[in-house]
């Protein structure tokens, strides 16, 4: 596979294309956390019940997680302009409709369809990123977009809470309204038409396979530890695995012609090595900031309110130092910048393993996380940079929708296992389990670390200017 080729062209301004792909970035992963805070609100203010009200939040979730390869594919076929122009239409209007809900089941409707506008415009962001800028500052752009990720989900709860004191929880939605109508007329004018002007195709039975199978998996991840693993759990894991078998048989018969998923994707080894690494990562990130969260409530007993002030500092530095990762990783080898962060993410999160107990201290559970949010800045835009390095233009929707949903995935996987590790001590004596678990995850960066080294490395022609591929 060929090098991605920036395909801006003559007159495409670049950096005022960024701001607004970032923007699109920031609103869409920001609306995945700013509900928590006015949930309270919503359930008393709809009459819901809590589960209702849960199912407001993870609608939208879910949605991205079951759609992120359709729609990434869908931008491959369609243009990325085009379908980023979509997601944002369809995430402003619905954000309006879920400020107007009456009912739990509008609310929940509404953010099922606001979370579709999501998944559309977010694998258009990456693909536009690295077709639109040059290798030599792609990583500088891609260090932004991970700033406004990190940033997003800092922001998230602060301007949850902000909007529902000042106003109610329906602001929370109406203020999507003139940024995603802002930004919609920004991408028409700005956003340059990429198509290369050979005609695609949806799979739609890979999409009819994929999405349910998708579906399934997420509720087993999400719903398993609250039902305790019953027979109805255990029946839509099956569903899941005979789905994604049908799927994948499907797409091998499929791959001559336009499939859903092409597997020549996966012969890129860096691609197919960084796909397992960010599923180790992102399951990595997700526990580790759960298990530190249940042990400094529930062991140390502290307020909620002293929990947030102690994990946010990783946040914070992971958000601070992203923009000058993603610079410096268009001059250094990203490789070197994914494995510094292992290993600075791996230290501090033994070292804040190691420290707890009665000798704790604040200051001494800050610095263990400023060192992982140090180390966390270093890992996904040197990981997507790998990734995503020789991916050609014609598929690189494809490809970000695909390692999207890698990511979600390793969440998932990261918030199923920590709910089975809780369960475990319910039910029994594990006073020490969680603090054995956080020093376990620090081994996962050793497996991250091993799939890095193996990565080709950059190119010296990564370093200059490409024309626009045909292909």
């Amino acid at each position: 596979m060929s090098p991605t080729a920036p395909g801006a062209g003559k007159g495409v301004r670049s950096r005022a294309i960024l701001p607004l792909l970032v923007g699109g970035y920031f609103m869409a992963q920001l609306d995945m956390t700013v509900l928590v805070v006015a949930l309270p609100s919503i359930i008393r203010d709809l009459g819901a019940t809590v589960p209702e009200g849960l199912w407001a939040v993870n609608a939208y979730v879910l949605m991205v997680a079951v759609s992120l390869i359709t729609t990434g594919r869908l931008g491959d076929v369609l243009g990325q302009k085009r379908v980023f122009v979509c997601g944002l239409a369809v995430f402003t209007v619905f954000s309006l409709m879920c400020g107007l809900a009456q009912s739990p089941w509008q609310l929940i409707g509404a953010r099922a369809f606001q979370g579709l506008g999501a998944a559309l415009l977010l694998p258009q962001v990456l693909a536009l990123i690295m077709v639109v800028f040059p290798p030599e500052r792609r990583g500088t752009a891609l260090g932004v977009r991970g700033a406004a990720g990190a940033g997003a989900a800092v922001a998230g709860p602060v301007i949850g809470g902000l909007l529902v004191h000042v106003y109610d929880w329906r602001a929370v939605f109406f203020i999507n309204v003139p940024i995603g109508l802002s930004l919609l007329l920004l991408a028409l004018v700005l956003i340059p038409d990429l198509r290369s002007g050979k005609v695609r195709r949806l799979d739609p039975i890979g999409v009819l396979l994929l999405s349910p199978a998708l579906l399934c998996a997420v509720l087993v991840m999400t719903q398993g530890s609250a039902n305790r693993w019953n027979g109805w759990i255990v029946a839509t894991a099956c569903c899941a695995i005979v789905l994604m078998c049908c799927f994948v048989r499907q797409q091998s018969r499929k791959q001559h012609a336009e499939p859903l998923i092409p597997f020549a994707l996966f012969r890129d080894r860096n691609y197919a090595l960084m796909t397992l690494a960010g599923a180790s990562v992102s399951m990595s990130v997700l526990s580790f900031t759960l298990i530190l969260s249940f042990v400094l409530q529930d062991e140390l007993r502290l307020a909620p309110l002293a929990t947030g002030a102690l994990i946010a500092p990783a946040s914070l530095t992971s958000m601070l130092l992203a923009p000058f990762v993603g610079r410096l990783s268009d001059r250094v080898d990203p490789k070197r910048l994914l494995l510094a962060g292992l290993a600075l993410s791996a230290v501090g999160m033994a070292s804040l393993a190691l420290s707890l107990g009665d000798g704790v201290t604040w200051g001494g559970i800050i610095a263990s996380m400023v060192v992982v949010g140090a180390g966390n800045s270093m890992l996904f835009t040197p990981l997507t940079g790998i990734a995503l390095r020789q991916v050609t233009p014609n598929v690189a929707g494809t490809a970000s929708g695909v390692l999207g949903t890698v990511l979600q995935f390793g969440s998932l996987a990261g918030s199923a296992a920590v709910g089975l590790l809780l369960h475990g001590r319910a039910t029994a004596d594990g006073s020490t389990g969680t603090v054995l678990t956080l020093l376990l995850l620090p081994l996962l960066a050793l497996l991250v670390a091993a799939l890095a080294v193996h990565s080709v490395d950059r190119p010296a022609r990564d370093r200059r200017r490409w024309k626009i591929s045909s292909s």
